[in-house]
């Protein structure tokens, strides 16, 4: 994995949408309690158009013809226009949306509350129901004439959690399955996935169901024995992949529920989907993208990123690209492109660190850059410092000696870092580890393979 292009950005990123040859990120800023919806060239992340609207609800955008269904104002949809971003109608469903809409044909599929909504691109309403004591949330699926929907139901004292079979024609229901005690999952990556024959879901306490899309039968289940909070399972290659707020991504046999691996990544824990490449899986892990392979789980090769708690690795298996939103959230991240094809050398490779708290906090991080005759800067602004610090060169080394604010920061963190040579401009990352009060890292840390 290789850094083909970075947009430093202020907010808090979402799931990068591609459309086209372009890619569509949004952007909560908490502090204006507004989106922004950007679009840029999937190639260069060359700028094209910016619209902002008031804050929506837990939803990834849905591309259509000639509309981007975005939330706004949280109880509504907009239409944009493709090609302008000029808003050109907004429908109020009364209730604040919790799930990515689904896009079947002319209409998008929207769960929200206790309805079941299909809106055409020009916001016309073509069929709605009601589904007493439902609260819906997460992406729907389609398969042939059925959609596929998860939430909770409080007919009883204890909510369940439930997944609903439906007609798409009437949204009339033609099966319904318990899967245990009922939790909101109100994430854009929340959700169920579907092969030929089945249907699988993860519910509160980790356990995986595997259901046949036709009766609801359930083939078989497996407890992970984790804690799955905000993202839907992945399958591929006949695998099934689920993630965990520890930090440990399970892989099992998608036909038996036999497990394959189960492999511990980072305690800072997952929060997003896994993307899938080729014969391999991207795990977003703590501040680290993982490469893995998907049928041993082996690392491949990992990249410290930042954090994305709201968004998705996302792979354009075309150009064999990657698009993830991360960084320092709430308030900074780095909409990321990687090149997939490229295998690169470690470029920056962390020799000690050592941070001591305070009245001020001192940095002091020592670094090589494996690049010759380059000028080196570092964006340290998500530590209270400047976007551009020119480190000090010392000899076959650089060095950040800094003091930031004692309340600012605690954790850990991906710096830009820019190398500039006569003919090329490159970017990666500088991990820091401001969890403890003196830190000395290894002498080498593995970064690229």
């Amino acid at each position: 994995m290789r850094v083909a292009w970075l947009q430093q950005l202020q907010g808090l990123g979402r799931v990068p949408v591609l459309f086209k040859d372009k890619v569509l990120i949004t952007i909560f800023d908490r502090h204006t309690k507004q989106s922004s919806f950007v679009v840029y060239k999937k190639e260069d992340g060359s700028f094209i158009w910016n619209k902002t609207l008031p804050a929506g609800g837990y939803m990834t955008p849905v591309i259509g013809e000639k509309t981007v269904f975005v939330p706004t104002r949280f109880t509504k949809i907009a239409g944009l226009d493709l090609e302008t971003g000029e808003e050109k109608w907004t429908f109020d469903f009364a209730t604040r949306i919790r799930t990515s809409p689904y896009q079947h044909e002319e209409n998008i599929i929207v769960p929200t509350a206790n309805k079941i909504y299909l809106i055409d691109e020009d916001g016309n309403v073509n069929l709605m129901k009601k589904f007493p004591d439902m609260f819906f949330y997460g992406e729907p699926k389609v398969k042939e004439r059925y959609i596929y929907v998860l939430g909770n139901k409080s007919s009883s004292e204890l909510a369940q959690q439930v997944i609903m079979c439906l007609d798409i024609e009437t949204l009339e229901v033609i099966w319904e399955v318990s899967a245990g005690e009922g939790k909101v999952m109100t994430c854009d990556t929340a959700g169920l996935a579907l092969n030929d024959f089945n249907v699988y879901i993860t519910n509160r306490t980790g356990t995986i169901f595997c259901l046949d899309q036709l009766t609801g039968k359930i083939n078989w289940k497996y407890e992970t024995k984790t804690q799955n909070n905000r993202s839907k399972p992945i399958i591929f290659k006949g695998k099934i992949y689920t993630n965990s707020s520890e930090g440990i991504i399970t892989c099992l046999c998608a036909e038996t529920g036999k497990k394959i691996f189960a492999k511990q990544l980072d305690k800072e824990g997952m929060y997003s989907p896994i993307g899938c490449n080729e014969d391999s899986i991207i795990v977003h892990c703590g501040v680290f993208l993982y490469m893995l392979h998907n049928d041993t789980g082996e690392i491949i090769t990992k990249l410290p990123v930042g954090h994305g708690p709201y968004t998705q690795p996302i792979v354009d298996s075309h150009c064999q690209k990657l698009y993830l939103a991360a960084g320092d959230p709430p308030d900074y991240f780095n909409l990321v492109c990687l090149d997939l094809k490229r295998k690169a050398p470690e470029l920056v490779e962390v020799i000690r660190q050592d941070y001591q708290k305070g009245d001020k906090d001192t940095l002091r991080v020592e670094f090589k850059v494996n690049v010759r005759n380059s000028n080196v800067l570092v964006d340290t602004a998500i530590l209270g410092g400047p976007e551009y610090y020119k480190p000090e060169m010392q000899e076959g080394s650089y060095l950040i000696e800094k003091d930031i604010p004692s309340y600012l920061r605690y954790g850990h963190y991906a710096l830009p870092v820019t190398i500039t040579t006569e003919d090329q401009i490159i970017t990666d990352f500088l991990y820091l580890n401001l969890s403890s009060e003196k830190t000395e890292l290894p002498s080498k840390w593995i970064g690229y393979t």
